[in-house]
């Protein structure tokens, strides 16, 4: 058996070499795969999984998540639509705070990704309703997108930067995620 010393030599290890492995990939998976093994060996899973935290308002969050899990099952869809433009602005209750992407590598706290996925699942289930008319989905994904602004990615520096770029925007690419121009 190992003592705490020699496990947390190893562990320094690994570490080590997946940061060596993060700085040394080439595409995004292998990007990831890697920074999710630092997270798990570096702790911040833990982070992830604990909702608290002074950044945003995660007892709202949470309860907003709560709202349209019983809206759902009701299956109300007037219901689901009211709780997405109540909720439709970017950084809702701080959740686009810097500080909860820094304390990880990858993503953020967990509570925060349900949101946006509740957020997400919502949307489909509204622009797939028939109960709502073609024109009101419509005019509803057009206030959305005025609440919610557009995203832009800015390349910006010199000659020397422009291989970093190419790199990013490859990236983007690979992950179907460019926006749009």
């Amino acid at each position: 058996p190992r003592n705490a010393c020699e496990e947390e030599v190893i562990r320094v290890r690994e570490c080590q070499a997946w940061r060596t492995q993060l700085q040394q990939s080439d595409d995004y998976s292998l990007w990831r795969t890697a920074a999710e093994q630092l997270d798990e060996l570096e702790g911040h899973k833990e982070w992830k999984r604990s909702p608290a935290s002074p950044f945003y308002d995660w007892n709202l969050l949470r309860e907003r998540l709560n709202q349209l899990s019983q809206l759902e099952a009701q299956d109300d869809t007037s219901g689901i639509v009211a709780w997405l433009r109540a909720g439709m602005e970017r950084n809702f209750v701080g959740t686009g705070n810097a500080a909860l992407r820094e304390a990880s590598y990858v993503g953020t706290k967990d509570l925060i990704e349900q949101h946006h996925q509740a957020v997400i699942r919502a949307l489909w289930a509204m622009t797939r309703s028939e109960a709502i008319p073609p024109e009101k989905r419509l005019s509803f994904l057009t206030e959305s997108r005025h609440a919610l602004g557009k995203t832009a990615l800015l390349l910006s520096g010199g000659a020397a930067l422009g291989m970093y770029h190419f790199g990013v925007v490859k990236c983007l690419h690979e992950e179907q995620i460019l926006p749009w121009i």
